[in-house]
């Protein structure tokens, strides 16, 4: 894990011995944070002056093993390959569910999840069927609203949505791709 400060690139450390390993990592304040379905946990490392904390476990018993994305406004959405999306605040599951879902499900290995504190939307990449899901956030649950597709974008990684949840930008394995939201 390397960071990028002032323009200048240098591998991050912490007290573990190594980094946790995890399929999707975010940051959130001074805190970073590596889902790890295989442990069926959320490794939480602290940045200290000189370096990161020790991985911590944040996961309260929730069922992690099939997850492949992660998402964090202050509560952490977890997107797994069967299309459900849980929501946990401080490590414990709480009650979120999705309303008006669309007609063609998603699901599979390549959905990936996106929202942050200043979006009232959450936001799932559906390579397989070529579109992102938008939902709207509440507290409890997600409303659909509308879908955008996507046509002769092939590879899909990833993706990220700009502060004002006007723009996509979707990441190849060898070009990155902008789409009005």
């Amino acid at each position: 894990i390397v960071e990028s400060k002032n323009g200048v690139i240098t591998p991050m450390s912490t007290t573990d011995e190594s980094w946790k390993k995890g399929v999707d990592i975010k940051t959130f304040g001074r805190f970073v944070y590596i889902l790890d379905p295989v442990e069926n946990q959320i490794w939480k490392y602290e940045r200290k002056r000189a370096g990161d904390s020790a991985g911590s476990a944040y996961n309260q018993g929730t069922d992690l093993s099939r997850a492949l994305s992660m998402s964090i406004d202050g509560s952490i959405y977890i997107l797994s390959d069967d299309g459900t999306i849980q929501k946990l605040f401080r490590g414990v599951k709480t009650d979120f569910s999705f309303r008006e879902l669309p007609s063609i499900p998603f699901s599979g290995k390549k959905l990936r999840l996106y929202t942050t504190p200043n979006l009232d939307f959450i936001y799932v990449l559906d390579p397989v069927n070529t579109r992102i899901l938008v939902f709207t956030k509440g507290d409890r649950f997600a409303t659909y609203k509308k879908q955008i597709i996507f046509e002769n974008i092939s590879d899909v990684r990833d993706f990220v949505v700009d502060s004002t949840g006007q723009k996509a930008s979707i990441i190849t394995d060898s070009k990155i791709y902008e789409l009005s939201l």
